[in-house]
This record gives C-alpha cells, sequence and structure tokens, in this order.
C-alpha cells in the first residue's frame, strides 16, 4: 500500500521530450490515492490491453517486477484479475456519464464503448490456467528476445511473467541492471543461487495464477529437472524449449549488444560452447532464424495460437 497516482490510465499520461509524463492524479484525497500498488497500475495494464497493446501491456508489467526489490508484488499478481476488472467497470462508469450527458446523436456509440469495458471487466474475471516455460541455450541465442516476444500470448493477461537469471543475479548483488558484475559473480556456488531465486519467483508468480517464462542457460541436466520438478509439483503444464544457432551468430549476437542486463562476453560464448549439455530434456528450435520465425516455432511447440491471443 502506498501513495499512488490513483487514476493511472492512458488519458492521464503525456509525452513530452520524449519521455512520460503523468499529471491529473488524485490529489485531492490521500485516502482514495493510497492503494495497493498493482491497483494502480492494473489501470495502466488494462487501458493498454483495451486499447489492442497488449505486448507493451505485458511489457509495463515485467518492467514493474524487474524493478521491484523484494517479492511481494508477485503474491500480489493473485489479485491481479480482480484490479484489472475494477478498473474497467470504472472506465465503464465514466462513459455511462458521458453518455448521459451527449446529444442524442452521439450517445449510442458512448454506450456502446461502456458496454466494450463491460465485457472487458467479465473476460479479466474468467480463471485461465497458468503454465511454466523454460528458455535455455547458450549466451546469444535468443533467450530474452523470443521470452519478450512469446510472453504476451501465454496465459492469463497481460501474458507470462518473465523471469530472468541475468536480472536475478544482478538482484542478489544488489547493483544496477546495466551494471557489470566481476568474475566472482559467476561462480558455480552463485549460480546455483540464482537459479533458485528464479524458481523461487516461478513458483510464487504461478501461485499467484500466471503463467511463468524462466529464462537462463540452463546447460546442466539438473537445473532443467529442477524446473520440470516444480511445474509437475505445482499440477501445470511444462514446456522446455532449448534455443540452438552456430557458433557466429551466438558470438556476433552477443558482440552486438548495447544497454543489456547480461555481462556474456564472446570469450563468455567461446566457454559455453565447450559446455557438456548431457541429455537433453528440452525441445530443440532452430534459433538462427529471424525473431519472428523462432517465435511462432516455440509457441507451436507450447501449443499456443498467437492469432487466439492479440
Amino acid at each position: 500500500m502506498r501513495h499512488c497516482h490513483g487514476d493511472l490510465h492512458l488519458r492521464n499520461i503525456v509525452e513530452i521530450d520524449g519521455s512520460p509524463v503523468l499529471f491529473d492524479a488524485l490529489e485531492f484525497d490521500d485516502r482514495l490515492a493510497t492503494i495497493d500498488v498493482l491497483h494502480d497500475l492494473a489501470f495502466l495494464l488494462m487501458d493498454l490491453g483495451k486499447r489492442g497493446l497488449k505486448p507493451h501491456a505485458n511489457a509495463v508489467l515485467n518492467a514493474y517486477l524487474d524493478a521491484e526489490r523484494d517479492t511481494g508484488n508477485l503474491v500480489g499478481l493473485a489479485a491481479l484479475p480482480l484490479f484489472l476488472s475494477m478498473r474497467a467497470a470504472v472506465r465503464a462508469k465514466v462513459e455511462l456519464l458521458r453518455a448521459s450527458m451527449a446529444a442524442p446523436d452521439r450517445a449510442g456509440p458512448v454506450r456502446e464503448e461502456a458496454r466494450a469495458y463491460f465485457d472487458l471487466a467479465a473476460k479479466f474475471l474468467a480463471p485461465v490456467a497458468p503454465r511454466l516455460i523454460a528458455i535455455g541455450g547458450l549466451s546469444g541465442s535468443g533467450k530474452s528476445v523470443v521470452a519478450r516476444a512469446i510472453a504476451p500470448h501465454i496465459g492469463a493477461f497481460p501474458g507470462a511473467v518473465h523471469v530472468r537469471s541475468d536480472v536475478e543475479r544482478k538482484r542478489l548483488f544488489g547493483v544496477r541492471p546495466l551494471e557489470r558484475l566481476p568474475p566472482d559473480a559467476y561462480t558455480m556456488e552463485v549460480t546455483k543461487q540464482v537459479y533458485a531465486a528464479c524458481r523461487k519467483r516461478a513458483l510464487m508468480a504461478l501461485e499467484g495464477g500466471q503463467a511463468v517464462i524462466v529464462d537462463a542457460v540452463h546447460a546442466r541436466p539438473e537445473e532443467r529437472e529442477a524446473l520440470a520438478a516444480l511445474a509437475a509439483g505445482m499440477g501445470v503444464p511444462f514446456t522446455g524449449l532449448w534455443l540452438e544457432a552456430p557458433a557466429k551468430i551466438l558470438r556476433d549476437r552477443v558482440a552486438a549488444r548495447t544497454g543489456d542486463v547480461s555481462d556474456a562476453t564472446a570469450q563468455v560464448v567461446d566457454v559455453q560452447l565447450g559446455y557438456d549439455i548431457g541429455p537433453q530434456s528440452f525441445e530443440v528450435i532452430d534459433a538462427g532464424r529471424t525473431l519472428e520465425e523462432v517465435a511462432a516455432s516455440c509457441l507451436e511447440r507450447i501449443g499456443v495460437d498467437p492469432r487466439a491471443t492479440p
């Protein structure tokens, strides 16, 4: 619970000098604006979804969850469908008030807009079963890019929670996402802690009813098996995907990165190429193709039709 904006829909956000600026907050009553943070965020997520911008809504939710130092709002995801529904109902009420004040020839379209919001409010409350997806592969195989591309199509609105080992490693050491870590942050012992943290976040999000994508190298069989066991313990479907690409593509992609949370270099790729991956339980995906082709293959293996999840 914090003092929030309170009315965070897109009509109260303006772009100034290339940055979003919030205005018209509920400043007249602190009690109305002091709410659950996810309830505040739900207004923006709902409005993005209403405008057909589900990928944007998914990006906003995951950026917020990544920025949080604790795991409290992962637990709070259980309330997100209710918050989304309430926010859609608020917009429906506003549209009905507008219709009551509109000229007779303008009231009809406004009432239809209100109906669309009410339909959306009901849709948010319809249960959607969560599931767990794991994306593995060497550095440069495109794990994070693919995860972001497919996340909006998986699970309840606004899509899957993206758990990324690179982010969890930075969180473990208490540094900013773009700050490079020293070599001793990549020991086997630290990596075990990072993977355990990824599984913990995945578990909490699944308990909250959200689908989850865990994005990490997953080079060792026991790392892959641990996620399959987590899904089995939760009674949710599991799909493991292994992205594979030629060595040159891996090196070139890593070398071309800018502003990325990953610390991997071409030298790291060379080390990883020598890994003994062991028995492969994940489904192998050719990641040397375009992002669109790789994402489509992943969704096909998961059993999701992207046309049915705009």
